[in-house]
């Protein structure tokens, strides 16, 4: 496939391959991620997964110097909800940039519903002792907080978005795929 500007990409199995002005880019393919996601966690929406990691890894991971958490609440939780939701979601795609803006000014994670919608943002990810005792630290700050967050909250998904580019899915406390551009 070749667009307008002679971006060229190669789809090939579970990846695509982009050469983009005399530089070589792989990508893996989001379905690949997405069926990893699936096999670890029962009755899954699959759709909203699909947009869900389509958004973390094409949207905002190529923002440079842009981090994020998106965690993804499977049921509803009353807990966790917002009496004053921001009634934007993540499956509307004319809103993506602006989602994207968002999440590059606002520190914290960002609560989404089970239908995608974004909940609350700037939220900061408390854990249990528990989880800290029994999971080491791993990576930075961001990742250690939505691994030990995701262990303690089974009913969620964590999607870690790293200022350098790739994109973490942890469930129940472990890493269950990973997003990564290669060059």
């Amino acid at each position: 496939q070749r667009n307008a500007s002679g971006v060229t990409k190669l789809f090939q199995g579970n990846s695509i391959t982009i050469h983009d002005n005399r530089r070589w880019l792989t990508k893996p393919n989001i379905k690949t991620a997405a069926w990893k996601v699936s096999q670890c966690v029962a009755n899954i929406d699959k759709f909203i997964l699909n947009r869900i990691l389509e958004f973390a890894f094409h949207l905002v991971s190529p923002l440079n110097h842009v981090g994020a958490i998106l965690v993804w609440f499977l049921k509803p939780s009353p807990e966790y909800s917002d009496p004053n939701p921001l009634n934007f979601s993540i499956l509307d795609e004319p809103l993506s940039k602006m989602i994207c803006h968002l999440l590059s000014q606002v520190d914290g994670a960002t609560y989404l519903s089970p239908a995608g919608d974004i909940i609350k943002t700037g939220v900061q990810l408390k854990y249990s002792d528990l989880s800290k005792k029994i999971i080491p630290e791993y990576k930075g700050t961001r990742h250690t907080s939505s691994l030990r967050f995701s262990y303690d909250h089974e009913e969620v998904i964590v999607i870690t978005i790293s200022e350098d580019g790739p994109v973490t899915v942890f469930s129940s406390g472990a890493n269950i795929a990973d997003l990564q551009i290669y060059t």
